[in-house]
């Protein structure tokens, strides 16, 4: 697994992923010294699993970057790049397979998703996280359940 991003957010996903048991995860990120950081925080959690760990940074033309992207099963971006301008966190060059799933934690179609998909990757967009974020919120705020279909269909979102 490759998770684009050290940020806030992409701390949460990799702590999740740890904790599910991820065998193998790459933190790619512009600063490789905040990557190194996460990977550095992430061990201690990892409680008697043997992960793999490894931090990179989002270079351009970088050979390890293009093999674990193009290696990966699930690649999850979690940078802001993309949430306001048609741009893609992936250096030019770096391509996903068939069968990867990309999801992008921005709230819509992204350019990511866009060329991944074009590439034969299956894709996810992060309305769902928003959904249930938004779910979660509801509950703490009202102690009440939180109306999910209601919620999803006012946010145009097709059950899953």
């Amino acid at each position: 697994m490759v998770l684009l991003g050290a940020s806030g957010a992409a701390r949460a996903a990799a702590f999740a992923l740890v904790n599910a048991g991820v065998s193998h995860l790459v933190i790619a990120n512009r600063t490789l010294a905040r990557a190194e950081s996460l990977v550095a925080d992430l061990r201690p959690a990892t409680s008697g699993q043997t992960p793999h760990l490894a931090a990179l940074a989002l270079e351009e033309d970088d050979p390890v970057l293009v093999a674990v992207v193009g290696d990966c099963t699930l690649l999850i971006n979690a940078t802001s790049v993309g949430w306001k301008n048609d741009e893609t966190p992936l250096p030019a060059g770096v391509l996903v397979t068939p069968g990867t799933l990309v999801y992008d934690m921005v709230y819509r179609r992204t350019r990511l998703l866009q060329e991944a998909e074009a590439q034969g990757a299956r894709t996810l967009d992060g309305l769902g996280m928003l959904l249930h974020q938004g779910a979660l919120g509801f509950a703490r705020w009202t102690g009440r359940e939180a109306p999910i279909a209601v919620m999803r269909a006012a946010m145009g979102m097709a059950t899953l």
